[in-house]
């Protein structure tokens, strides 16, 4: 899935747009878009009946690392087009992936931070297995398309803690907040 941000001097409803990655931003002109967010699938196989219930509600296809990536690549492909030169992007991954998304990244030629982004939640989203610590964050890559335009301010740190959205009031899953 993925949010496509077009070009616009004011924040609106319509600036975002949520649905299928590829067929919305076949919609989309090339160089119409300022910001581009993608939050694919993990590629990690999750054991949890719910989970995988609520994942495949919103994912079409088993959560399979090659399909998962074969996908992403062809959402890269359309985001250079999209992109406006200096517009931004951001792909969220789990960390057992981050050399695979991080060369997908560059080899569209996108000027990427190798450091991710994390999200640190309020909430945990669960451990993967008995043994391992409730997994509390989640990387991304941010990157851009050409000569970025400055999107932080000196100081700015790698992280940033804000609540989760309630089950209740999600739309998706795996819904990031908005702030």
């Amino acid at each position: 899935v993925v949010d496509a941000v077009k070009a616009t001097t004011t924040f609106d409803k319509d600036c975002f747009r949520l649905g299928d990655n590829l067929k919305l931003m076949k919609t989309l002109d090339s160089n119409s878009v300022q910001m581009f967010h993608a939050d694919p699938p993990y590629a990690i196989g999750y054991d949890n009946p719910d989970t995988q219930e609520a994942w495949n509600s919103v994912y079409l296809v088993e959560d399979i690392p090659h399909e998962i990536f074969e996908k992403l690549s062809l959402v890269l492909k359309e985001a250079w087009r999209v992109m406006a030169p200096g517009a931004h992007g951001y792909v969220w991954f789990h960390m057992s992936h981050y050399y695979t998304i991080l060369t997908m990244i560059k080899e569209m030629k996108f000027l990427v931070n190798p450091v991710p982004l994390f999200w640190v939640k309020d909430r945990h989203g669960g451990g993967m297995s008995p043994w391992t610590f409730a997994n509390a964050m989640e990387p991304c890559f941010h990157f851009a398309k050409g000569e970025p335009r400055k999107s932080n301010h000196r100081g700015t740190k790698n992280w940033f803690q804000v609540e989760k959205v309630p089950d209740k009031d999600k739309v998706h899953p795996t819904e990031k907040p908005l702030r």
